[in-house]
């Protein structure tokens, strides 16, 4: 399972801006405002967002979140990461998190409110540190093609997700090497990765 790509794939969570949003049959959706697209939102989004959200297809939040080289200031990055959060919370829906340069905003602003819905960090580069930290709050980490060993050997394989964002490599390559830098095998985190996936993406949908 491929947790986020901007591909249109099977097996694959597609993530895309609600003035993209089109869904094919058979496809699984994650639909936001990115954070680098804040500076001009306006309510027409936000209510093709609202209306994406409702549709079957659409399985997550995101990709949402914070970045402070792109994008809105801070507070209005935080304003809309608050809605997006609040709008997955009313669907029951995981949110998929961008995440540059922001970690202790993020963390400070996860403290103070009360969650209710997974977070995933998607495409993570971020050191063992700042790793454990978000795992330590409860987040979920997914690791892309470019990583931090020492960050994906201390997050445990039930808190783990893989991707290839907009990677040209294939999302068997990503897993195998994960696996080997992991010291595990393929199939175990397969397996795995499957259950975390399911756990916290499945409901019941007529596809």
């Amino acid at each position: 399972m491929d947790i986020h790509t901007h591909k249109q794939i099977e097996d694959a969570i597609i993530s895309c801006e609600p003035d993209d949003f089109s869904p094919q049959a058979h496809f699984l959706y994650a639909v936001a405002i990115h954070p680098w697209n804040t500076t001009s939102v306006n309510e027409e989004q936000w209510q093709k967002l609202e209306a994406a959200a409702n549709h079957p297809q659409v399985v997550a939040i995101g990709e949402t979140g914070l970045d402070k080289q792109r994008g809105a200031n801070m507070v209005t990055q935080l304003a809309l990461l608050e809605r997006h959060a609040t709008l997955a919370e009313k669907h029951a829906l995981p949110l998929l998190l961008h995440l540059v340069k922001s970690s202790n905003e993020l963390l400070r602003w996860n403290r103070e409110r009360q969650r209710s819905v997974p977070m995933i960090i998607h495409g993570f580069r971020g050191n063992k540190q700042i790793a454990k930290q978000l795992l330590e709050a409860g987040f979920y980490i997914s690791f892309g093609e470019h990583y931090q060993l020492e960050a994906l050997e201390c997050t445990p394989i039930n808190h783990l997700f893989i991707e290839t964002d907009t990677a040209e490599a294939t999302i068997e390559s990503i897993y195998a090497k994960i696996a080997i830098d992991k010291k595990i095998t393929l199939p175990i985190l397969e397996k795995q990765v499957f259950e975390n996936y399911r756990k916290l993406f499945l409901r019941d949908k007529s596809l």
